[in-house]
């Protein structure tokens, strides 16, 4: 994992870092305010989001590492994010070791892995005694302005494409969040989650139209809709982009052990 490039972690990045909960970010930094010297691991980092997120509110002395199976990334990763140890893990393979670690985050990763990798995540955490803060996994929720006929028909093909095998197994999309955070709760941890969703104007026009091909590209493989209904589609999103709206879900998750690590 990733399977995304810079072009396009660049491109999403204003929009996640407007959307990410404030409260549990500054709620996350604050457990690990209380750890000298904290080990925060970075699942499936790109280019380092987490870490631009996180670090400023953790002061100099967290130590981190960034782990992706993209070596590009990794490399601009350690080129952005001075100071990071970086890992070229393939996490579609297993979970890289995480003993001793504070921290887990994970962005925009829940949603795509199988029930049995978030198994063993939480497994691997919940022995670990660290804590956990995925953020901006999507929860299923997908809605325009204006309106088109076929926005229903196009989500729930979308979202029957989000269960498909991203290199994990079969994903659980967007029922990804609630699995994990029943998973951890079972193991005794406080779970806490939040909205994080992209909500999308004028100014995000851009993103909003490379949203709109990656949809219709997924679509297209479902093969749940013509290819002249999926055309008509896009062309409207497309023209309506640089006035309508989207609103794309997601959700952040904070999940602690009642002990500090």
């Amino acid at each position: 994992m990733s399977g995304f490039d810079i072009a396009w972690l660049d491109l999403r990045a204003p929009a996640d870092r407007a959307a990410r909960d404030a409260g549990l970010l500054r709620r996350a930094a604050a457990r690990l305010g209380q750890v000298e010297q904290p080990l925060v691991i970075d699942l499936g980092s790109g280019t380092g989001a987490s870490f631009r997120a996180l670090a400023p509110l953790l002061g100099h002395t967290a130590r981190w590492r960034l782990v992706d199976k993209d070596p590009l990334l990794l490399a601009e990763a350690a080129r952005r994010c001075l100071g990071v140890e970086t890992l070229a893990f393939d996490l579609g393979q297993g979970l890289p070791p995480i003993g001793g670690s504070h921290l887990i985050t994970a962005s925009a990763l829940v949603d795509l892995v199988s029930a049995a990798w978030l198994q063993a995540l939480a497994t691997a955490v919940t022995r670990t005694g660290a804590a956990l803060w995925a953020s901006l996994s999507y929860d299923g929720r997908l809605s325009w302005t204006p309106a088109h006929s076929l926005d229903e028909a196009v989500h729930a093909a979308f979202d029957s494409h989000q269960h498909r095998d991203k290199g994990f197994g079969p994903a659980l999309g967007p029922d990804g969040v609630s699995h994990l955070e029943e998973r951890l709760v079972q193991a005794g941890y406080q779970v806490a989650t939040a909205d994080s969703a992209w909500r999308l104007g004028i100014a995000d026009a851009t993103l909003t139209l490379a949203l709109i091909e990656g949809i219709a590209h997924a679509v297209q493989e479902t093969c749940r809709i013509t290819d002249a209904d999926l055309a008509a589609w896009r062309r409207f999103r497309r023209a309506a982009a640089a006035t309508g709206t989207a609103l794309v879900g997601h959700r952040d998750l904070l999940a602690y052990s009642a002990t500090i690590v």
